[in-house]
Order: structure tokens, then C-alpha cells, then sequence
């Protein structure tokens, strides 16, 4: 039959959510870094990215397992239908949470020789992965404390990158007057 649903106050997914936290907060750190850097992961750091990819898609499937609370005139509701579940996920998180998850730049490298493959391009199918910052506002309480952080820290990431641009690490090199 069917893997039964699960119950959103339930143990494991607590601990998942937990789980989740870390990671998306991973990747606040780590997705800027490698964009603003024109950088690539090395060594483990390429297992452990793939290793993180494929857990945010794990978590794509087990929202469609997950009950919901919906606020209805009766007060809340915990849906546990499939088709329900689905539906709520579809009009809200789905979309979000798809293009923050899905590999496209292993896509690309899966279907083009690497010598044809344009590196911008790649780094523009990374970009979908800044949308994992907004599953912690799904998380956490408080979107706009997040949401103002977010636009600063991608507002530094960006004034850093043009700042190494015009004059990449002398800036950072020279003495103290």
C-alpha cells in the first residue's frame, strides 16, 4: 500500500526539520560563497554538495507525505488526504522548493560534453539554489528579520565581489598606514 502520512508534530519530522535547518543554513553560507567566488567545491566538498542536493529533494517527497494544519471556520483541520496534501503543497512551497532543489547545473553537465558547456550558464542554473534561504522563512517566525538579512548579506556578497573585481586582493593585502 501506500507510505502512510506523516503527522507534522511527529518525532522524525521534527528532527528532520531540525536536520533541514542545518543545512539550509549550510547553504546561506556555502551558495553565495561559490557564486560571488566564481568558485567550485572541491574534493569532499563535491560529495557532500550532491549528498545535500539529494536530501532537499528527499525533503520535496516527503512534503507530499506530510499532514497539514489548515485553519478552517470550524477552527484547524489536520488533512491527511494524498490528493489534499498535494494540492496545498502545489499552491504554496512546491515551486520554491523545486527550483532550490533540483540539480540543474548536473543536468547540464549530464547532457553536454564539458568542452561545449558555457561555465556561466552553470553558475546561472546554481542560482535557483538561493531559494533554499527561503525554506528557513517556512521554518522560522520571524520573514522579515530573515527576509532584511537576506537582501544585506546578499547586498555584502555583492559590493565584495565587485570590490575584488576592481582590485582583487590588494585590497585585502596592503599594510596598515
Amino acid at each position: 500500500g501506500p507510505p502512510p502520512v506523516i503527522h507534522p508534530e511527529a518525532t522524525f519530522k521534527k528532527y528532520w526539520d531540525i536536520g533541514s535547518v542545518v543545512l539550509i543554513l549550510y547553504s546561506c553560507c556555502s551558495v553565495p560563497y561559490f557564486l560571488a567566488m566564481e568558485d567550485e567545491p572541491e574534493g569532499m566538498l563535491i560529495v557532500w554538495d550532491k549528498v545535500v542536493d539529494v536530501l532537499f529533494l528527499t525533503d520535496i517527497a516527503l512534503n507530499f507525505l506530510t499532514a497539514r494544519m489548515v485553519e478552517t471556520e470550524d477552527g484547524l483541520v489536520l488533512v491527511t488526504s494524498y490528493g489534499a496534501i498535494a494540492s496545498l503543497y502545489f499552491q504554496g512551497w512546491f515551486l520554491p522548493d523545486f527550483l532550490s532543489s533540483f540539480p540543474f547545473d548536473a543536468v547540464v553537465a549530464a547532457i553536454y560534453p564539458p568542452e561545449e558547456v558555457n561555465p556561466e550558464a552553470v553558475r546561472m542554473a546554481k542560482l535557483g539554489r538561493i531559494l533554499r534561504m527561503l525554506k528557513i522563512l517556512r521554518m522560522v517566525r520571524i520573514k522579515k528579520l530573515l527576509t532584511k538579512l537576506l537582501m544585506l548579506l546578499t547586498q555584502w556578497l555583492l559590493t565584495l565581489k565587485q570590490l575584488l573585481k576592481k582590485q582583487p586582493l590588494k585590497l585585502l593585502m596592503q599594510p596598515k598606514k
